[in-house]
């Protein structure tokens, strides 16, 4: 059965699918699922990451976290990526800390992927460029890495997750649910009243952040719960979190929900599992988790903040004086990409979880 017939069957079964429902099938769908059988990063795909763009990425990521180790770790450690799409970014980041023989030689390396292409292409540029790193192992699910010390990279990876939509009008909370015009042959969205379980939850917060009637509250349970496992690890361990993802420091009340084919703005609706489903991430709300959890919580930054602030000028700098004028123009157009408030500088950001406190942020 195509992934589109099973969505159209549920739908007949139960008369719509949740929006969060709708997205889980279309990504995550074991036979057919967009990121379970789909190479989507790159110029050949439908979006292009960070580390992708630029080898200062992944370089300055690694040097911040080789300078966290020294200073709250310097004992054996997994290094941990979630969603590690073409391992790219580790690529890099391994290559800098070569350098760094006392951390490199104490790194037990652990990817987070499902996708089993990807975790092929991983393993094929992985295993040749880190053959000496001890311990690399691809596990599905972070719940279980059970390592004492750890730092773990999130690179564009909670805005994947399945979101719920809501919202309030003439007083009465709605669902937004996707369902099927046999007649017309195409997906559209409609709406329900919400049970007292959930109502309860979604009034709270359309109160404690100001919502009017009309505005939209996005929420991914399953996301908020997998950053409780992660915090939950923290607590009983010792290290570090870096979250890096496209999103707002707060909710605006607004759909952030899109879609990507080759690069392009998409109909959301259109050819379930072909195209890539995405939402902005709130960051207030992942602060909060964490806050609440009682972690040392740092920012959220814009990527463009953080990178200036850990040395990517002086880095690409030291690298553009042993370049060709081929390899200059390459790594001064990925600097401004991922640097640059028009390109992803300023609408992705970076939040810090730590164990410990960070003498770095604390005044």
């Amino acid at each position: 059965m195509s992934l589109e017939n099973k969505i159209k069957s549920e739908i007949k079964n139960n008369g719509f699918v949740t929006l969060d429902r709708f997205i889980e099938i279309c990504l995550y769908d074991v036979e057919s699922g967009y990121y379970i059988r789909n190479n989507p990063i790159g110029k050949r795909g439908d979006y292009i990451t960070s580390p992708e763009i630029s080898q200062l990425f992944g370089e300055l990521l690694g040097l911040y976290i080789i300078d966290y180790w020294n200073n709250y770790i310097r004992s054996e450690f997994a290094l941990i990526e979630l969603g590690p799409g073409k391992g790219t970014l580790m690529k890099d980041l391994l290559r800098i800390s070569k350098e760094f023989k006392e951390f490199y030689k104490l790194i037990n390396l652990k990817l987070v992927e499902k996708n089993k292409k990807l975790e092929l292409i991983q393993k094929k540029l992985l295993k040749v460029k880190s053959k000496d790193v001890n311990n690399i192992e691809w596990l599905e699910d972070i719940k279980n890495i059970n390592n004492d010390n750890f730092i773990i990279i999130a690179n564009e990876f909670f805005d994947c997750f399945p979101v719920k939509q809501f919202t309030k009008i003439n007083g009465q909370y709605y669902e937004k649910i996707v369902k099927y015009n046999e007649y017309e042959e195409k997906f559209f969205f409609d709406k329900i009243i919400i049970k007292d379980n959930i109502k309860n939850i979604v009034a709270d917060i359309f109160k404690i952040r100001k919502f009017h009637e009309g505005d939209i509250l996005e929420i991914s349970f399953e996301k908020d719960n997998y950053l409780k496992t992660i915090g939950n690890k923290l607590k009983c361990g010792n290290g570090l979190l870096i979250i890096i993802d496209y999103g707002d420091y707060f909710s605006k009340g607004k759909s952030t929900i899109q879609s990507f084919y080759s690069h392009k703005l998409t109909n959301f609706l259109d050819n379930p599992g072909t195209q890539d489903l995405t939402h902005k991430i709130d960051f207030s709300s992942i602060k909060k988790i964490f806050t609440d959890m009682s972690l040392k919580v740092y920012g959220p930054f814009t990527q463009k903040n953080f990178l200036e602030s850990i040395g990517i000028e002086e880095r690409k700098n030291q690298i553009l004086q042993n370049s060709s004028s081929d390899l200059k123009k390459d790594l001064i157009d990925g600097y401004n990409k991922i640097i640059n408030k028009d390109e992803m500088g300023e609408i992705f950001k970076v939040l810090i979880v730590s164990t410990k406190k960070i003498n770095l942020y604390e005044k």
